[in-house]
Parts: C-alpha cells; sequence; structure tokens
C-alpha cells in the first residue's frame, strides 16, 4: 500500500476509533449516572469490552501512520483487534446462554433447539479460536525476520 494511502486511512482510523470511544463512553455514563437507574451488569460488561475494540482502532490508526511516515514495522506479538472482538463475542454467546431469551426466536420443536444450541456452540468455539490466533504468535510472519540465504554454486 502506497504511503498516502496509509496515512489516509490510518488518519481515518484514528478518527474513527476515538469517535466510537468517545460515544460508548458518553452512552455508559449517561445510563449509569445520570439516569441513575440500576445498573445492568450485563449491559455494562458489554459496554466495556467494545472499548478496546475502539483502542484497537486507533492503534491500527497510529501504525498505519507511522507506515504512512516511511516506519518499518515489525508484526504485533498480540494481534490486539482480534483479541478484543474475540472476548466480545464470546461474552455476548454466553450471555445469551445465561440469561432468558429476550429475543423473537424460539425453537418450535427439538430438531430447531438442537440446531440452535449447535450454531451457539460453534459461535463460541469460533471466538475461541479467534482469541487463540490472537495470542500466538508465528515466527515466520514477524516482518525483518528472514532466513539465510543459500547460496549456489
Amino acid at each position: 500500500m502506497s504511503k498516502t494511502a496509509n496515512t489516509i486511512l490510518g488518519s481515518l482510523a484514528v478518527l474513527a476509533g476515538a469517535c466510537w470511544a468517545v460515544f460508548i463512553l458518553r452512552g455508559l455514563i449517561w445510563t449509569t449516572m445520570l439516569r441513575r437507574s440500576s445498573i445492568n451488569p450485563w449491559q455494562t460488561g458489554g459496554t466495556i469490552l467494545v472499548l478496546p475494540i475502539a483502542a484497537s482502532l486507533v492503534w491500527i490508526g497510529v501504525r498505519a501512520l507511522q507506515r504512512g511516515g516511511g516506519r518499518q514495522l515489525a508484526r504485533p506479538r498480540v494481534r490486539w483487534g482480534r483479541l478484543a472482538f474475540g472476548c466480545l463475542i464470546l461474552f455476548v454467546a454466553v450471555k445469551g446462554q445465561l440469561t432468558p431469551n429476550e429475543g423473537p426466536y424460539f425453537p418450535n420443536n427439538e430438531a430447531q433447539a438442537i440446531g440452535m444450541k449447535a450454531a451457539s456452540v460453534l459461535i463460541e468455539l469460533g471466538a475461541l479460536a479467534m482469541i487463540v490466533t490472537a495470542l500466538r504468535r508465528k515466527e515466520k510472519n514477524v516482518v525483518g525476520d528472514s532466513a539465510p540465504d543459500a547460496t549456489v554454486r
């Protein structure tokens, strides 16, 4: 990607992440402090888990701005955006298992109930896979590491 594109996309990512974080914090403050309503721990937990996604968007934007400035950056050891998004998906899936179904979707028969449980398990496994792949470091993907060149005689 060109330096100009990195700079433009990095600026947009920083702006979007910062605005998203401000709106999330505004909503959290509004619902807990100003309305003085009872605090719903599931809503507060979900809101708190969305903040790292906004922070990772700002971090991605800052790294894109650095690449746009000509710096060579190594790949990160931890993929923070993937980790935060996987935790959010896992939180929402566990919340769906532990709280009563508030949505319009109820199984009409046992086959639908099994299908809904299977889909929920697959979503949870996908979220766990996102978390594991975010934490695992692959040595071959690190920028700047190169295998020794074989000389041809």
